[in-house]
């Protein structure tokens, strides 16, 4: 039986042992890390985060200089432009205008992209908290957009997922990913850490009650 196999089978409850069950489950997951790429993980700063906290604008400003080719003073009006968005309610479009208003001297496709893949980011963590802190929530699902047009990191993921009966815990669910990001060319396993497997995601969270 392979990895995916036995976790689709403890999630699954064939095994009546509790106890053995979240040991084997932990056992699991650590093999599926010893078998990616140590380097790769290392080199992306893969970190399993169960709890994702919120953070701070000059950390998640230092992220965006991090991960993009931008200064770091126009990082500092991208982050303030995708704060002022989110709080306002406001679509990636209307928050990328309202960004490019700045004059950063990036082109508009470029900003779209930086703030899509930030505010989604905020978005996934928000609902990881939500799902953490919840003690109806048995799991969770990797919703796929319905018009078909989805990457293959996250096709491939929403399919492991199907495999392992339709629902997983937040931990696994973010081993997946990676692993697919690793995977595919338009991942970016670098990112998952940050819920952004990779650019323009438009899947969704979704809980499990139960």
């Amino acid at each position: 039986m392979g990895i995916f196999e036995s976790l689709r089978s403890l999630v699954s409850g064939e095994s009546s042992n509790k106890d053995e069950n979240e040991e084997e489950m932990k056992e699991l997951l650590e093999q599926i890390a010893d078998d990616m790429d140590a380097d790769a993980m290392a080199e992306s700063g893969f970190n399993i985060d169960p709890m994702p906290r919120e953070l701070s604008r000059d950390e998640h400003r230092d992220i965006i200089h991090e991960y993009y080719d931008v200064t770091q003073s126009q990082a500092e009006n991208l982050i303030d432009a995708i704060i002022t968005g989110h709080r306002e309610g406001w679509g990636y479009d209307k928050t990328a205008r309202y960004a490019g208003q700045e004059g950063l001297d990036l082109s508009r496709e470029q900003i779209k992209t930086i703030v899509w893949n930030e505010e989604a980011g905020i978005m996934t963590r928000f609902h990881v908290r939500q799902v953490q802190e919840s003690d109806v929530v048995s799991g969770v699902e990797w919703m796929l957009p319905g018009d078909g047009d989805v990457s293959s990191v996250c096709e491939a993921t929403a399919e492991e997922i199907e495999k392992q009966g339709g629902s997983v815990s937040v931990e696994e669910l973010q081993t997946i990913l990676f692993a697919n990001a690793q995977k595919f060319e338009d991942g970016t396993p670098e990112r998952v850490q940050h819920w952004i497997p990779h650019d323009r995601c438009r899947c969704t969270l979704q809980k499990t009650i139960g």
